[in-house]
């Protein structure tokens, strides 16, 4: 298990939320599987931490473009953040490198 501050900022929107990989694994999977479905894939693929309180849900469409939502969320008080990150098929397999090493993930780099 891994336990892990995750956090967004972009100008005046901003937020920050301690996760951990008990029981789901590490969010690196999510990105592995992105970047090895680079030309697109059907549905929503996601990752989630055990309490729902971190959320990564990715779509892709037919001309390579990539939406990665992400979902904060505290429930004492509560609160959620949620924000929308464009991503390139071209740029997947590096970001999934840089996730990867993070987490030591075992699949290591490609």
């Amino acid at each position: 298990m891994v336990e892990f501050l995750c956090s967004f900022q972009e100008k005046e929107f901003s937020g920050r939320i301690k996760s951990s990989t008990y029981l789901v694994g590490p969010p690196s999977a999510l990105f592995d599987a992105m970047a090895e479905k680079w030309q697109g894939w059907n549905d929503e693929i996601s990752w989630a931490d055990m309490e729902k309180g971190l959320c990564f849900t990715a779509t892709s469409d037919s001309t390579g473009h990539v939406t990665l939502m992400v979902s904060m969320r505290s429930y004492f008080p509560d609160r959620q953040l949620k924000a929308t990150v464009m991503l390139e098929a071209g740029g997947l397999e590096r970001i999934a490198n840089q996730i990867g090493r993070l987490f030591h993930s075992s699949h290591g780099t490609r």
